[in-house]
């Protein structure tokens, strides 16, 4: 999308992209009462783990994935249709599932208080406040919203990974222990 020397159209993008937004942020708080279950495991990742560690740990399958598709694009039809079935349909219902947990959450740690704010508001706000930051990161360039759309896609993969995966037992035990020293 080329707005640079059209002003009214930026304007009428960003209009459009804040619509988008809020539709977004619909659909994921009804989709969180649809499959309340992996939703709560996928809270209890991002309660769990920090938003570096989901960047770290999200970010490299992304982009491994990503190569995978670019190699399975030069093979034949046999070849992509594999990697959409083992790797692509897996991987966009783990973002997803990530986008369900941690859109909330950045809703409701920018509104503040956040447990005493509505689901639905929260995720408004936070699906809001993500296609802003991306329609903005088009203003850098392509590298920018490419690096951008690579961070949020990988934090939303590490958190529903987070949610089917378990952690290794002396993880867990580590998990645990600072849990019981953050409640006292």
């Amino acid at each position: 999308l080329d707005v640079a020397d059209r002003p009214g159209e930026k304007l009428l993008f960003l209009a459009g992209a804040t619509i988008d937004a809020l539709g977004l942020g619909c659909l994921l708080a009804v989709l969180r009462v649809v499959v309340p279950g992996p939703t709560a495991r996928a809270d209890r990742v991002v309660g769990r783990l920090g938003t570096g560690r989901l960047l770290l740990t999200g970010i490299l399958p992304v982009f491994a994935i990503a190569l995978l598709g670019n190699a399975a694009g030069a093979g034949g039809q046999a070849v992509q249709i594999a990697f959409g079935i083992l790797f692509l349909i897996p991987a966009i219902g783990l973002i997803f599932l990530g986008a369900m947990a941690l859109v909330p959450h950045l809703g409701g740690r920018l509104l503040g208080k956040a447990e005493q704010r509505a689901p639905l508001l929260r995720a408004v706000v936070g699906a809001v406040v993500l296609v802003l930051a991306l329609a903005a990161s088009l203003l850098v360039g392509e590298g920018g919203l490419f690096l951008f759309g690579l961070l949020v896609i990988g934090w939303f993969f590490s958190a529903g990974l987070g949610a089917y995966v378990k952690p290794l037992p002396e993880a867990r035990a580590a998990v645990e222990e600072r849990d019981e020293e953050s409640t006292t």
